[in-house]
């Protein structure tokens, strides 16, 4: 539990440093891209699972990613948003959080299901976020 607490720390940190370097919407874009890729490969894990009828409640958690992906880029692009979900990185630190528990979720399905495709995930989080990032500074 400590190491991911310090891991969403990290993130928030990252998140507010790119916010004051970069601008606000590239680091709104890039976290949005990883929540994004991090349900896609929940998703894609979970309907797996239910593929293989290794539990019951895999569909159910396969279209619960796809939701909670979605949600995150209504809620980062969303024209009436609250004010307060994008002051003094209140919204970074549910991404950060978010995250991490979507990180560690792909890692303990992988680790059960002993797969070595966790080794995957982080690089392709960090790529398609960073190319999202840069996407949006037209």
């Amino acid at each position: 539990m400590k190491q991911a607490l310090v891991i969403a720390a990290i993130l928030l940190a990252a998140f507010l440093a790119v916010d004051a370097l970069i601008g606000h919407r590239f680091a709104v874009a890039v976290g949005l891209a990883a929540v994004s890729v991090i349900a896609v490969f929940n998703s894609i894990t979970f309907m797996w699972l239910w593929h293989v009828r290794a539990t019951p409640l895999a569909l159910g958690m396969a279209l619960s990613w796809t939701a909670a992906g979605t949600i995150w880029w209504y809620l980062g692009g969303m024209p009436f948003r609250p004010d307060w979900l994008h002051q003094d990185g209140v919204f970074f630190a549910f991404l950060a959080l978010f995250i991490v528990g979507g990180g560690l979720h792909v890692a303990v399905i992988h680790r059960s299901a002993e797969t070595r495709a966790t080794l995957l995930v982080w690089p392709a989080i960090l790529a398609s976020a960073l190319l999202a990032g840069f996407m949006t500074l037209n």
